[in-house]
Protein backbone atom coordinates (compact mmCIF):
# COMPACT_ATOMS: atom_id res chain seq x y z
CA UNK A 1 0.00 0.00 0.00
CA UNK A 2 0.50 3.62 -0.53
CA UNK A 3 3.09 5.22 2.41
CA UNK A 4 3.82 1.79 3.53
CA UNK A 5 7.36 1.84 6.16
CA UNK A 6 10.52 0.89 4.21
CA UNK A 7 11.76 -2.67 4.43
CA UNK A 8 13.21 -3.52 7.58
CA UNK A 9 11.61 -0.40 9.57
CA UNK A 10 9.99 -2.50 13.32
CA UNK A 11 6.55 -1.93 13.31
CA UNK A 12 4.72 -2.46 16.46
CA UNK A 13 1.71 -4.04 17.75
CA UNK A 14 -0.90 -4.05 19.95
CA UNK A 15 -3.81 -6.51 21.29
CA UNK A 16 -6.22 -5.27 23.25
CA UNK A 17 -7.27 -9.18 23.96
CA UNK A 18 -3.84 -10.89 23.28
CA UNK A 19 -0.93 -11.28 25.33
CA UNK A 20 0.81 -8.16 24.18
CA UNK A 21 -1.45 -5.58 26.18
CA UNK A 22 -0.74 -2.05 27.04
CA UNK A 23 -2.80 -0.31 29.58
CA UNK A 24 -1.83 3.05 28.17
CA UNK A 25 -2.27 1.78 24.96
CA UNK A 26 -5.78 0.50 25.79
CA UNK A 27 -6.90 3.58 27.36
CA UNK A 28 -5.86 5.91 24.76
CA UNK A 29 -7.90 3.85 22.14
CA UNK A 30 -11.26 3.68 24.30
CA UNK A 31 -10.74 7.34 24.10
CA UNK A 32 -9.94 8.10 20.52
CA UNK A 33 -12.59 5.40 19.63
CA UNK A 34 -15.46 7.02 21.88
CA UNK A 35 -14.37 10.18 20.77
CA UNK A 36 -15.22 9.38 16.84
CA UNK A 37 -18.12 6.81 17.69
CA UNK A 38 -19.49 10.15 19.37
CA UNK A 39 -18.69 12.46 16.36
CA UNK A 40 -19.98 9.77 13.42
CA UNK A 41 -23.09 9.85 15.51
CA UNK A 42 -23.94 13.26 16.49
CA UNK A 43 -22.87 14.37 12.39
CA UNK A 44 -25.55 11.67 11.50
CA UNK A 45 -28.52 13.38 13.68
CA UNK A 46 -27.56 16.54 11.85
CA UNK A 47 -25.85 18.28 15.20
CA UNK A 48 -23.54 20.92 14.59
CA UNK A 49 -21.73 22.48 16.84
CA UNK A 50 -20.73 26.63 17.14
CA UNK A 51 -18.81 28.43 19.24
CA UNK A 52 -20.21 31.52 20.97
CA UNK A 53 -18.54 34.13 23.09
CA UNK A 54 -20.01 34.12 25.94
CA UNK A 55 -19.23 37.27 27.90
CA UNK A 56 -17.38 36.48 31.26
CA UNK A 57 -19.28 36.56 34.42
CA UNK A 58 -19.23 39.98 36.66
CA UNK A 59 -20.20 39.68 40.77
CA UNK A 60 -21.80 42.49 42.19
CA UNK A 61 -21.42 42.45 45.81
CA UNK A 62 -23.65 44.72 48.14
CA UNK A 63 -20.58 45.80 50.36
CA UNK A 64 -16.60 46.54 49.68
CA UNK A 65 -15.01 42.75 51.27
CA UNK A 66 -12.18 43.92 53.37
CA UNK A 67 -8.84 43.30 52.54
CA UNK A 68 -7.20 40.00 53.83
CA UNK A 69 -4.23 42.05 55.46
CA UNK A 70 -6.55 44.22 57.00
CA UNK A 71 -8.54 41.00 58.71
CA UNK A 72 -5.48 39.56 60.04
CA UNK A 73 -4.42 43.09 61.61
CA UNK A 74 -8.01 43.11 62.86
CA UNK A 75 -8.12 40.16 64.13
CA UNK A 76 -4.47 39.99 65.67
CA UNK A 77 -5.14 43.46 67.53
CA UNK A 78 -8.36 42.07 68.91
CA UNK A 79 -6.48 39.09 70.27
CA UNK A 80 -4.04 41.18 72.04
CA UNK A 81 -6.70 43.06 73.97
CA UNK A 82 -8.54 39.34 75.02
CA UNK A 83 -4.98 38.66 75.88
CA UNK A 84 -4.93 42.11 78.15
CA UNK A 85 -7.90 40.82 79.96
CA UNK A 86 -6.31 38.77 81.84
CA UNK A 87 -3.23 41.25 82.75
CA UNK A 88 -5.87 43.57 83.87
CA UNK A 89 -7.49 41.08 86.15
CA UNK A 90 -3.89 40.09 87.59
CA UNK A 91 -3.76 43.32 88.44
CA UNK A 92 -7.29 44.08 90.21
CA UNK A 93 -6.29 40.60 92.38
CA UNK A 94 -3.28 42.76 93.61
CA UNK A 95 -5.39 45.26 94.10
CA UNK A 96 -7.27 43.04 96.55
CA UNK A 97 -4.50 40.92 97.98
CA UNK A 98 -2.63 44.81 98.59
CA UNK A 99 -6.00 46.06 100.53
CA UNK A 100 -6.50 49.14 98.59
CA UNK A 101 -10.16 47.44 97.56
CA UNK A 102 -10.93 46.97 100.95
CA UNK A 103 -10.07 50.49 101.74
CA UNK A 104 -12.33 51.79 99.15
CA UNK A 105 -15.12 50.71 100.69
CA UNK A 106 -14.97 53.08 103.69
CA UNK A 107 -15.46 56.08 100.62
CA UNK A 108 -18.67 57.86 99.53
CA UNK A 109 -18.13 55.61 96.13
CA UNK A 110 -20.45 52.89 95.38
CA UNK A 111 -19.27 49.39 94.21
CA UNK A 112 -20.11 50.05 90.75
CA UNK A 113 -18.81 53.07 90.71
CA UNK A 114 -15.16 51.22 91.90
CA UNK A 115 -15.56 48.33 89.57
CA UNK A 116 -16.72 50.73 86.94
CA UNK A 117 -14.27 53.45 86.87
CA UNK A 118 -11.63 50.71 86.29
CA UNK A 119 -12.94 48.97 83.94
CA UNK A 120 -14.49 51.67 81.49
CA UNK A 121 -11.03 53.38 82.11
CA UNK A 122 -9.56 50.05 80.68
CA UNK A 123 -12.12 49.56 77.82
CA UNK A 124 -11.17 53.35 76.47
CA UNK A 125 -7.37 52.31 76.72
CA UNK A 126 -8.26 49.17 74.78
CA UNK A 127 -10.65 50.97 72.14
CA UNK A 128 -8.25 54.06 71.33
CA UNK A 129 -5.04 51.83 71.33
CA UNK A 130 -6.36 49.72 69.04
CA UNK A 131 -7.89 52.13 66.51
CA UNK A 132 -3.92 53.59 66.49
CA UNK A 133 -2.24 50.31 65.98
CA UNK A 134 -4.69 49.41 63.34
CA UNK A 135 -4.21 52.91 61.49
CA UNK A 136 -0.85 52.74 62.09
CA UNK A 137 -0.01 49.67 60.33
CA UNK A 138 -2.31 50.18 57.72
CA UNK A 139 -0.54 53.48 56.93
CA UNK A 140 2.98 51.49 57.34
CA UNK A 141 2.13 48.82 54.97
CA UNK A 142 -0.26 50.44 52.62
CA UNK A 143 -3.38 48.44 53.45
CA UNK A 144 -6.29 50.29 52.25
CA UNK A 145 -8.72 50.28 55.34
CA UNK A 146 -12.52 49.42 53.92
CA UNK A 147 -15.69 48.62 56.56
CA UNK A 148 -14.60 51.13 59.20
CA UNK A 149 -17.97 51.54 60.54
CA UNK A 150 -17.72 47.51 61.01
CA UNK A 151 -14.21 47.59 62.22
CA UNK A 152 -15.34 50.60 64.74
CA UNK A 153 -18.04 48.45 66.08
CA UNK A 154 -16.21 45.01 66.17
CA UNK A 155 -13.57 46.94 68.50
CA UNK A 156 -16.22 48.80 70.68
CA UNK A 157 -18.16 45.19 71.30
CA UNK A 158 -15.09 43.31 72.57
CA UNK A 159 -14.18 45.89 75.06
CA UNK A 160 -17.40 45.14 76.47
CA UNK A 161 -16.76 41.47 76.12
CA UNK A 162 -13.02 42.17 77.51
CA UNK A 163 -14.81 43.91 80.55
CA UNK A 164 -16.77 41.07 80.94
CA UNK A 165 -14.36 38.77 80.85
CA UNK A 166 -11.87 40.71 83.24
CA UNK A 167 -14.91 40.36 85.81
CA UNK A 168 -15.45 36.65 85.25
CA UNK A 169 -11.86 35.76 85.99
CA UNK A 170 -11.40 38.13 88.95
CA UNK A 171 -14.48 36.68 90.57
CA UNK A 172 -13.11 33.25 90.41
CA UNK A 173 -9.55 33.40 90.91
CA UNK A 174 -7.36 34.62 93.64
CA UNK A 175 -3.97 33.62 92.52
CA UNK A 176 -2.29 36.33 89.82
CA UNK A 177 -0.44 33.23 87.88
CA UNK A 178 -3.44 30.75 87.59
CA UNK A 179 -5.82 34.04 86.54
CA UNK A 180 -2.91 34.79 83.45
CA UNK A 181 -2.36 31.12 82.63
CA UNK A 182 -6.87 30.60 82.96
CA UNK A 183 -7.24 33.98 80.85
CA UNK A 184 -4.43 32.90 78.21
CA UNK A 185 -5.58 29.74 77.76
CA UNK A 186 -9.29 30.64 77.21
CA UNK A 187 -8.53 33.32 74.77
CA UNK A 188 -6.91 30.88 72.63
CA UNK A 189 -9.48 28.25 72.74
CA UNK A 190 -11.59 30.64 71.63
CA UNK A 191 -10.01 31.66 68.56
CA UNK A 192 -9.42 27.70 67.75
CA UNK A 193 -13.30 27.49 68.24
CA UNK A 194 -14.23 30.87 66.22
CA UNK A 195 -11.83 29.22 63.24
CA UNK A 196 -13.64 25.84 63.34
CA UNK A 197 -9.58 24.09 64.01
CA UNK A 198 -11.34 22.86 67.63
CA UNK A 199 -13.95 20.23 65.54
CA UNK A 200 -15.77 18.05 67.82
CA UNK A 201 -18.01 15.48 66.07
CA UNK A 202 -21.89 16.28 67.20
CA UNK A 203 -20.63 19.50 68.76
CA UNK A 204 -19.61 21.80 65.56
CA UNK A 205 -22.29 23.98 68.13
CA UNK A 206 -19.67 25.07 70.34
CA UNK A 207 -18.30 27.44 67.39
CA UNK A 208 -21.04 30.05 68.43
CA UNK A 209 -19.75 30.19 72.34
CA UNK A 210 -16.72 31.70 70.82
CA UNK A 211 -16.91 36.04 69.99
CA UNK A 212 -14.10 35.39 67.64
CA UNK A 213 -16.78 33.38 65.50
CA UNK A 214 -18.82 36.38 65.41
CA UNK A 215 -15.83 38.62 64.37
CA UNK A 216 -15.01 36.63 61.67
CA UNK A 217 -18.78 36.01 60.66
CA UNK A 218 -18.97 39.91 60.65
CA UNK A 219 -15.86 40.89 58.84
CA UNK A 220 -16.98 38.01 56.46
CA UNK A 221 -20.27 39.46 55.18
CA UNK A 222 -19.27 43.04 56.10
CA UNK A 223 -22.78 42.68 58.40
CA UNK A 224 -22.82 44.67 61.90
CA UNK A 225 -26.06 42.97 62.78
CA UNK A 226 -26.97 40.74 64.33
CA UNK A 227 -23.06 39.44 65.41
CA UNK A 228 -21.43 42.95 66.36
CA UNK A 229 -24.83 42.78 69.12
CA UNK A 230 -24.31 39.19 70.14
CA UNK A 231 -20.20 39.78 71.17
CA UNK A 232 -21.76 42.71 73.50
CA UNK A 233 -24.12 41.04 74.95
CA UNK A 234 -21.97 38.23 75.65
CA UNK A 235 -20.06 40.43 77.48
CA UNK A 236 -22.64 41.79 79.35
CA UNK A 237 -23.80 38.47 80.45
CA UNK A 238 -20.52 37.46 81.69
CA UNK A 239 -19.86 40.74 83.54
CA UNK A 240 -23.40 40.18 85.30
CA UNK A 241 -22.69 36.68 85.42
CA UNK A 242 -22.07 37.18 89.56
CA UNK A 243 -21.94 39.76 92.35
CA UNK A 244 -19.70 42.49 91.61
CA UNK A 245 -20.08 44.35 95.08
CA UNK A 246 -16.78 44.93 96.28
CA UNK A 247 -17.87 43.84 99.82
CA UNK A 248 -18.09 40.21 98.47
CA UNK A 249 -14.92 40.57 96.17
CA UNK A 250 -12.51 41.73 98.34
CA UNK A 251 -12.01 38.85 100.56
CA UNK A 252 -8.82 36.96 99.86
Amino acid sequence: PANFLEEGSIIKSHSINGENNDIFFESEFTSVLSEVMTENALSEAGVDFEEIQVAEPSINQSYTPIDGNLVIVVFMTIFFMSYASSLVSADLNKLRSDGVLTRSIVTNARSWQILGSVLAAFSLYNFISAMLVILLICLIFGITITQLPVIIAAILAFCIFNAGFTMVLFRLFKNDQVILMVGIVLSIVFVFLGIGIIDIPGLSFFEYVSPFYWLFESLDTGAILPNIPVIALYGLVLFTAGSFKVERLVKV
